[in-house]
């Protein structure tokens, strides 16, 4: 949290020096190695326990995210049995095709959190809500999006006020303890997490129009933060609209996890293939065609490289990521049509 690769790549007078020296050419390949880890405190902790086993080695670390997503396959079975579901359906995640892809073979990092979204969903689905929220941190410790689902599992506590504000000190308790080493360090420019939060963007489409509305009113940089403000704002009124409903058991409840999972995905400002994995748990109990035609679609985002060779990743951005993302918003805009209809 507190120096770049780059610095510790150059600097001999840092403590992080002769790691830099002890890995070869990885620092060297790390990309965007001016800005300090985007990564959280438990995200560290596996990067960590792969090193134990084998310093540098990318076996190691598969190992590592297979581990983990063992421990969420187990988890996913729990659930579909405690729900009266077959476990088949377990399917649609340990043999999907873009997760096996994405975690086993391209071994990122999101696999980490296959078991505590699975260990949520378990725990929302025994009523454990004290659990689910102590997980929804540890999953805020891999990477920050699980805060979303915050309020939706502590929801069914406001009928129980003193367990309730237990809770809250819980969660409190493990954010402080998961932010310190953060905070210690700063939140300067070259930040990964102040770089990750105001100018990432990429394969994103919803988020491109709301970018090209903002940037007929206001200048480049102001419209990126009126977009990105903008987004802010649409999930908070998804969270505010699913919370006004009735407190939910069982399958409803892991939908409306399913709902602010897949919502921040598709508004967020980066749509990568391997972020399927931050809802695909939950489209195991509630499967929605539309989300699941994701695993087609999202590979095409490697043409990117093929555009990008011949300098046409304009082209990409701009018309051939809507063939990611054009069919799914179309499929759920029909499926809200048709229950706007019903209703």
């Amino acid at each position: 949290f507190r120096y770049t690769p780059q610095q510790a790549a150059a600097n001999s007078g840092l403590p992080v020096h002769d790691l830099a020296v002890r890995s070869g050419d990885i620092v060297e390949r790390v990309n965007h190695p001016h800005y300090r880890t985007v990564y959280p405190t438990l995200a560290q902790a596996g990067f960590a326990l792969a090193y134990t086993i084998a310093p540098f080695s990318l076996d190691a670390w598969r190992g590592v995210l297979i581990a983990a997503e063992l421990i969420g396959l187990g988890f996913i079975l729990l659930t579909l049995k405690r729900l009266g579901l077959s476990a088949l359906w377990v399917a649609l995640y340990w043999w999907n095709p873009l997760i096996v892809k994405e975690l086993a073979n391209s071994a990122h990092m999101d696999g980490l959190l296959i078991p505590l979204l699975a260990g949520i969903m378990l725990a929302v689905a025994w009523r454990r809500h004290v659990i689910a929220a102590a997980v929804v941190m540890l999953g805020a410790g891999v990477k920050l999006w699980p805060l979303l689902l915050l309020p939706a599992v502590m929801r069914p506590l406001t009928a129980r006020p003193r367990v309730l504000v237990l809770t809250v000190g819980l969660v409190a308790g493990i954010a402080v303890l998961l932010a310190l080493p953060l905070l210690r360090a700063g939140l300067p420019p070259s930040s990964g997490f102040v770089a990750y939060g105001t100018t990432w963007q990429m394969n994103d489409a919803a988020f491109s129009v709301v970018l090209g509305l903002a940037a007929l009113i206001w200048t480049p940089e102001t419209a990126a933060t009126a977009a990105r403000l903008t987004v802010i704002m649409v999930l908070a009124l998804l969270l505010v609209v699913v919370l006004r409903k009735p407190a939910a058991a069982g399958e409803r409840a892991i939908g409306t996890l399913l709902v602010l999972g897949a919502g921040l995905f598709l508004l967020s400002p980066t749509g990568f293939p391997w972020y399927l994995a931050w809802f695909l748990p939950f489209l195991v109990v509630v499967p929605v065609t539309p989300l699941l035609l994701l695993t087609a679609l999202l590979p095409l985002y490697y043409l990117r490289f093929a555009f990008a060779r011949h300098g046409l990743e304009g082209i990409f951005d701009h018309y051939v990521v809507w063939l990611e993302f054009g069919p799914v918003w179309l499929w759920l805009g029909l499926l809200g049509w048709r229950r706007w209809r019903k209703v």
